[in-house]
């Protein structure tokens, strides 16, 4: 049985395979065919034919020339390098924040990348930091191996403050293979895109998630109220009317164009969503822009 509050339950599993028939009629419809590997170091792409020689393997013969040209061509592919999928999902206590909190939307994004990373043949990489990386985990192979990613992320605490320049620096500096690189956070911590131009200058596609609570994008209350900093603790009193709620939304559409701009600038992809905002339809809307299909 799974619990009330578990990030990843059966309804979420049954996401995981509606994603999985759409990342599928995406590829196929791409002119490409359908793209998924089987774990077996890549795929491969047919090339060019040419003449039978002896110790060819004949499972590469094309029968179908040999009927029109009564000739014995072999196929020759070019084999792709597994891809790589890196999440990086921020766990520190202002992603507790929200109903359903901005940690657990971001857990079941984390999930499905890495979920569509493993059907496409590729590997899986997840890491999960506050002030610094926390956990790694590497799967490739099957999709069924979701369940190791599963595992690791169900009971991850929102917790510490946000260090997102520490953390792009520390997974770069133990990455040496380029990957696609996946930040998901509520970015409400120090400013990290001049690492971010580092990976993507180096050849990484870093692509840039923000995960905001409905109560911070469209706040209701007003009056005296005293607010608390959920990384610091720190309480400050105000009192808040129309005009301070017309100022703050200012203010944060302004925070998010300007990541809007910077991403644009460096080829990145960038979405901005809501934690109630359902992660099929979030995940499905990024795959037709591009993202994980090809």
């Amino acid at each position: 049985m799974f619990k009330h509050d578990d990030p990843f339950d059966t309804a979420f599993m049954r996401k995981l395979e509606l994603l999985e028939l759409v990342y599928r009629r995406l590829n196929s419809g791409s002119g490409a065919g359908e793209a998924v590997g089987r774990g077996r170091g890549g795929r491969t792409e047919f090339r060019e034919h040419r003449r039978y020689a002896p110790g060819d393997d004949f499972r590469y013969i094309d029968w179908n020339v040999f009927g029109r040209t009564d000739a014995l061509f072999v196929k020759e592919h070019a084999r792709e390098e597994r891809r790589t999928v890196s999440v990086l999902l921020d766990c520190s206590r202002s992603m507790g924040f929200g109903r359903p909190s901005k940690l657990v939307c971001g857990k079941q994004l984390a999930a499905a990348f890495a979920y569509l990373a493993l059907v496409a043949g590729d590997e899986a990489v997840v890491v999960t930091f506050d002030e610094a990386v926390r956990k790694s985990v590497t799967v490739s192979g099957q999709k069924g191996r979701i369940t190791e990613i599963l595992r690791e992320l169900r009971d991850v605490p929102p917790q510490g403050r946000t260090g997102l320049e520490d953390s792009l620096k520390e997974f770069h500096s133990n990455r040496g293979r380029r990957s696609m690189v996946v930040l998901i956070s509520d970015l409400m911590g120090e400013d990290c895109r001049r690492s971010l131009a580092m990976l993507a200058a180096k050849g990484f596609e870093p692509c840039v998630i923000q995960l905001l609570s409905r109560e911070e994008t469209a706040p209701r209350q007003t009056g005296r109220l005293r607010l608390r900093d959920a990384e610091t603790g720190r309480t400050r009193s105000l009192w808040i009317e129309g005009a301070e709620l017309r100022e703050y939304e200012l203010i944060l559409n302004e925070f998010i164009e300007g990541w809007r701009r910077f991403c644009a600038s460096h080829r990145m992809a960038f979405v901005a969503a809501c934690s109630d905002v359902s992660v099929d339809e979030l995940v499905i809307g990024y795959l037709r822009e591009g993202g994980l299909v090809r």
